[in-house]
Order: C-alpha cells, then sequence, then structure tokens
C-alpha cells in the first residue's frame, strides 16, 4: 500500500496543480459518506484515513484529505467531484460505487486529475477514462471466474440468486451465465 501510494503521489506531482501547493498534496476522497451506499463508502473512507494516519507524508509532503460525499447519488456525485477540483486536489481516491465513478470521472477527466477506485468494477469506468485506475477486478472476470471453479467441480447447472436491482449483482450474474454454458 505505501509503495503504491508512493506511485500515485508521484504521478500527481506532475500535474499542473501541484505547482501551486507549497508543502501539502491535496487528495481527494469521493465516497458516498451518505446515502444507499454509505456504508461500503464508511469503509473506504476509514482505510484512507487509516493509511493517512500511518503515511501523514510522502516526498517530503504533507498529505491533507479533502473529502467529498457523492450521497449515494450520480448527479451528487458530479457535483462532489467538482467540489475536490475546486478545493486544488491533485489526485482522486475512490468512489465505492462504479455509477459514481463514472460520473465522477467525467469531471476528474476533464480537470486531468488521477482518480483510483479500489472497488469500482464496471469495466467502463477505465475503458471510457484514461484518468481512472482501479485496484480490483472487473465485473466479467469475476463471472468468468465463477464459471470456471462450477465447470472445474463438474458442476452441469447452476441456480442464480440475484438483486436485480444492483447493478454490480447484475454485472456479475451477466458474466457468470454468458460463461457457465
Amino acid at each position: 500500500m505505501k509503495k503504491f501510494l508512493a506511485m500515485l503521489l508521484s504521478a500527481a506531482l506532475l500535474c499542473p496543480a501541484m505547482a501551486m501547493a507549497e508543502d501539502t498534496i491535496k487528495i481527494g476522497i469521493f465516497e458516498p459518506m451518505t446515502g444507499a451506499t454509505a456504508a461500503g463508502g464508511s469503509m473506504e473512507k476509514e482505510g484512507f484515513d487509516l493509511a493517512n494516519e500511518l503515511y501523514p507524508d510522502v516526498l517530503g509532503k504533507k498529505i491533507e484529505l479533502v473529502y467529498g460525499d457523492n450521497k449515494s447519488d450520480r448527479a451528487e456525485a458530479t457535483l462532489a467531484a467538482q467540489s475536490l477540483v475546486d478545493k486544488g486536489v491533485v489526485a482522486v481516491l475512490g468512489s465505492y460505487g462504479s455509477g459514481l465513478s463514472v460520473a465522477g470521472g467525467e469531471v476528474f477527466a476533464e480537470n486531468e486529475i488521477p482518480a483510483l477506485t479500489a472497488t469500482a468494477t464496471n469495466p467502463t469506468i477505465t475503458l471510457d477514462c484514461e484518468w481512472y485506475a482501479r485496484i480490483c477486478f472487473i465485473d466479467p472476470f469475476q463471472g468468468s471466474v465463477a464459471a470456471a471453479y462450477c465447470d472445474q467441480q463438474g458442476y452441469k447447472t447452476a441456480c442464480i440468486m440475484f438483486n436485480n436491482a444492483d447493478a454490480y449483482a447484475v454485472g456479475l450474474k451477466d458474466a457468470f451465465v454468458e460463461n457457465f454454458k
């Protein structure tokens, strides 16, 4: 984690906004802290807070975390992303939730702010935005691995129970079905 954070912040140093900062690097925390997915966003925020507590400075500069609550809502995510940009962040961590990352990604890309998600699994986040990166497996990969496991176990049929109102569950189901034939 420390090595990865150092690499992310090194990349942020190349951003024009960094030239204005003196001894502080502002990192945006773009998470749903309220709304339907607040529990997931809260867990990620706690992880970022702990990392900042353990490693409060990188490359001789103090790390300041700047929070943006995307409120578990795509429209609010766009506003929260713009708020982080307006506050002068040079890089962004988050969001929990693929749709929120897609909405914020447009703002970050327009402003050339690198963003990293730890849990957003929809492939379009990084496919359509060169300013967003991820450190988790995408939905199609997860679904194909589950299908391969079932095949290795010799299963010929499967019953899938999923939440059809949840894009993550639907994405995994679709990838599993496509690969479990």
